[in-house]
């Protein structure tokens, strides 16, 4: 999967003309084996927000860490239960209940490699953003920045391996959400300050600001490349020991666009977003929104 993520990242660049940097070294990943083993190490790190997550880059030692989805006491429960499920039909002689926990034991499996590829190829982006040169160490890149374009690159946890730039059906009805109820995160600067992140007072917020970030990126990846790359370039020019203040954010973005661009960005991007759709919503045109109860 970690080959897949790599061959594809360096192969986006070089498909627009912009020469990425191959990177000199090996990188470096951490794997464990169950959930518990990941908590555990979380735990050390002293930041609360880790017991959410499915993985994360550390920056300062440039190495990225996940565990194994099947190491899960959820899906150990469910494994024993389709297990005695089995059990249950063949002493009853019951063949429909042997088939259904087989089919709930392969879809179980499906689904824990689904989030190991989302996980993996998200964690990866962060790692080779470095790696490759375009995002330096440093915390003036705000986390907007580095969130969205992860986001960008994983792959949605609908599909085995989509590629580059997929639509996330999770992210993308969760913005579809916000948007209609005019939710404050859904506003450019409020974005560019990192504001978003910076106000999410709870783990659904964070969420909410991932959806966020993850869809301005795609509108920026997708209408304003060689901009959205000029402004990552720029962060490698700011202070490692500086925390830029709201309004630096926000200006440093405005500094890599044209007047004209930026008036219009704030419509063009949810303009843009509208019109995005899902594998299946592109092949079935008349499908319910993911989003619609």
């Amino acid at each position: 999967m970690m080959e897949k993520v790599y061959k594809a990242y360096l192969a986006l660049f070089w498909s627009r003309g912009f020469e990425i940097e191959v990177p000199k070294k090996r990188m470096f990943v951490v794997l464990t084996e169950t959930h518990q083993e990941f908590l555990e190490h979380a735990a050390r790190e002293g930041d609360s927000q880790l017991l959410f997550a499915e993985g994360y880059f550390d920056r300062e030692v440039n190495v990225s860490f996940f565990f194994e989805h099947r190491g899960t006491e959820q899906f150990q429960r469910r494994k024993e239960l389709n297990e005695k499920m089995v059990g249950l039909g063949k002493n009853n002689r019951v063949g429909d209940l042997v088939r259904l926990a087989k089919a709930m034991d392969l879809a179980g499996e499906v689904r824990c490699e689904q989030v190991d590829v989302s996980t993996c190829s998200h964690e990866m982006a962060h790692q080779l953003a470095h790696n490759t040169g375009l995002m330096p160490l440093t915390p003036a890149i705000p986390r907007w920045a580095a969130e969205g374009f992860a986001c960008y690159f994983e792959s949605p946890r609908d599909a085995q391996w989509s590629g580059i730039g997929a639509v996330n059906q999770e992210r993308i009805g969760l913005y579809r959400k916000m948007l209609r109820n005019h939710h404050p995160f859904c506003k450019l600067d409020m974005v560019l300050s990192n504001r978003i992140y910076d106000e999410a007072k709870n783990h659904d917020e964070r969420v909410e600001a991932y959806a966020i970030a993850w869809s301005l990126t795609h509108y920026l990846m997708e209408r304003h490349f060689d901009r959205l790359i000029n402004y990552y370039k720029k962060f490698a020019t700011e202070s490692k020991d500086k925390v830029p203040t709201p309004e630096e954010h926000i200006q440093l973005f405005r500094s890599c666009f044209t007047s004209e661009q930026l008036r219009s960005m704030n419509v063009d991007w949810h303009l843009y977003m509208t019109r995005l759709k899902t594998d299946l919503e592109e092949v079935c045109p008349d499908v319910k929104h993911v989003d619609e109860d």
